[in-house]
């Protein structure tokens, strides 16, 4: 009796912190996988940038993406050595984010400001980035990550303007 109520003692504690970790460590790979595949699968090229239609119920592909807001993916590809980012500013907000292959932002850059550029360059742990010059380096865990752009565009007009800001962006090979 006292063998099985020390069995049943350790398998409740046990079992909830193998499943808590089971959960932190393999969830938010498997999310940004299925991302990734899913934005594969509509089209995106690695280490360069796409926008997203206006968001309408009809395009929202995403619970929480908002409907004020432009977006530009960039799926990150950094087996071939770093890749630079840049994006111009604008007056309005706006931002340049970074996440790695976890789903965790490892960077955020603001872009609001007047005829600027946000420049970064984006690279695995362990790669040289001697040609970084002094732009910011950002350091990823793994090879693959993504990159997002949002700019706040709560009109046609304004989110136009936003999607042709990103033909003067960069998220390509260094």
């Amino acid at each position: 009796m006292k063998a099985a109520l020390v069995a049943f003692a350790l398998s409740t504690a046990v079992c909830p912190v193998v499943v808590h970790v089971a959960v932190v460590n393999v969830l938010p790979r498997f999310i940004m996988s299925r991302a990734i595949t899913g934005l594969e699968t509509a089209g995106l090229s690695w280490n360069g940038w796409t926008t997203a239609p206006r968001v309408t119920p009809e395009t929202q592909s995403v619970v929480r993406s908002s409907p004020d807001l432009a977006y530009a993916v960039c799926l990150l590809d950094l087996s071939g050595g770093p890749v630079v980012l840049s994006a111009p500013t604008w007056p309005h907000y706006g931002s340049l984010s970074v996440f790695d292959h976890t789903t965790s932002n490892i960077h955020i850059a603001g872009l609001q400001g007047e005829a600027g550029l946000v420049e970064l360059i984006v690279a695995a742990k362990g790669q040289d980035v001697a040609a970084a010059k002094d732009r910011p380096v950002v350091r990823l865990p793994g090879s693959r990550g993504l990159a997002l752009i949002r700019r706040l565009a709560p009109n046609d007009t304004l989110h136009a303007q936003a999607e042709a800001l990103v033909r003067d962006a960069t998220c390509a090979a260094e």
